[in-house]
């Protein structure tokens, strides 16, 4: 069975993956036959019965009897004559009986193999359309996004919580998304972003004394957090904030502090042979992934605070207030 479907997709572009349900029912279709003695059933559908054999028996031996008392007749009257017409018609019965039998063989080979292939057919149309409707209320990629949103503001909650926090308090917070390693499964639709079972988030709260930083792992099936590591640092301790490229394709987000060893994120994976046979663009599924993963707004507020220190925030609020200015004024001129 392994080599049945091996041979079918190698030479496709079909994943082991997409094929996996597949695999499961022809291990369960086994097993089920195994526990119930049906295994070789098939063999039995093939073997002649009892009642055949005795009835070919009899008619070969009655075949016999019959040809061998017309011989004995008709060797008194023309012995020569009668022998040679005995040999011509043994040899004659002989090569018809084999061809014939060949022919009968084979017409029955044909309806069993065809049969054996309905059924194979049958068997696996159902656990693919079983597969189907179980796959129906899958979640699309918004929806998808949506709930992770939500597990967003889940995580700003526990975090205003743990660190007794009042919103006016937090000046700024980005959030960091990562898959979670070393054991998680990921998926995309085409020109999305990676999806991932289990995410790492670093969420960062800029307050009037510092940064507070929450790392925490999302079980995003089962919508659960664990493994929470804070950690607190004054604006003045940061040094560097970047988004690394590594050599074998994955990009890996480091804030650098004064003091400590620097903080590595890997937010996205290198693509792999498979994705590189599927995916059309791996680049650029993976700038998309990097765009969701809250990066750039991630970056936008590390670097400035890394590059002007406490001050940024208030820089940047005044840098906001310049364009609502803008319009403000142009709304004016318009109604003036």
């Amino acid at each position: 069975m392994r080599d049945e479907v091996v041979t079918i997709y190698r030479e496709s572009t079909v994943n082991a993956k997409r094929v996996a349900w597949l695999t499961r029912y022809l291990v369960a279709d086994v097993a089920r036959r195994w526990q119930a003695g049906k295994l070789w059933d098939y063999r039995k559908g093939l073997r002649v019965p009892l009642l055949v054999k005795a009835m070919c028996v009899l008619a070969a031996i009655a075949t016999a009897a019959a040809g061998a008392f017309l011989i004995w007749s008709g060797a008194h009257v023309r012995p020569l004559l009668v022998s040679l017409a005995a040999v011509a018609a043994l040899a004659s019965v002989w090569s018809a009986t084999r061809l014939w039998l060949r022919i009968a063989a084979e017409y029955r080979r044909y309806f069993a193999d065809k049969a054996e292939k309905e059924g194979l057919l049958a068997g696996r149309q159902a656990a693919f359309d079983r597969w189907k409707r179980k796959l129906a209320d899958r979640p699309d990629d918004l929806e998808m996004a949506r709930w992770l949103e939500c597990d967003r503001k889940a995580l700003m909650e526990q975090a205003m919580s743990l660190y007794r926090l009042k919103r006016q308090d937090v000046l700024a917070h980005a959030f960091i998304e990562a898959p979670a390693t070393p054991f998680y499964d990921r998926a995309r639709i085409e020109n999305g972003p990676w999806r991932y079972s289990k995410y790492k988030i670093l969420l960062f709260l800029l307050t009037m004394d510092g940064v507070r930083q929450l790392t925490v792992h999302l079980d995003f099936q089962k919508a659960t957090f664990r493994s929470r590591a804070r950690t607190n640092y004054r604006y003045d301790a940061f040094t560097s904030v970047q988004v690394a490229e590594t050599d074998n394709g994955e990009n890996v987000f480091e804030l650098t502090l004064t003091n400590g060893d620097p903080i590595k994120v890997k937010v996205t994976d290198p693509p792999t042979d498979v994705t590189e046979t599927e995916d059309k663009d791996p680049q650029g599924a993976s700038q998309v992934t990097l765009g969701t993963a809250g990066l750039d707004n991630a970056l936008h507020v590390l670097e400035g605070v890394a590059a002007e220190g406490k001050e940024w925030i208030a820089l940047e609020h005044q840098r906001e207030k310049v364009p609502l200015a803008e319009v403000s004024k142009a709304v004016n001129a318009i109604f003036a």
